[in-house]
């Protein structure tokens, strides 16, 4: 459920705060039960709008392997 939530948040912030995203960081900070954590970023560049939800499935394409 750690990450479930984690991305579902992200999403909230996408659908919420899309018209004030250009430039800004969305730090991302999740935790197991155990002593393992993640932090990341991302900076969402200038000139992306629109951003929506739909455009989220097209995240894990712009990822190279």
């Amino acid at each position: 459920m750690y990450t479930t939530s984690l991305y579902v948040a992200l999403a909230s912030v996408i659908h919420s705060k899309h018209d004030t995203l250009d430039g800004e960081h969305i730090v991302m900070f999740s935790y197991g039960s155990g002593l393992a954590s993640t932090m990341f970023y991302f900076k969402i560049q200038d000139g992306q709008q629109p951003f929506s939800l739909s455009n989220l499935l097209k995240v894990p394409a712009a990822f190279k392997i």
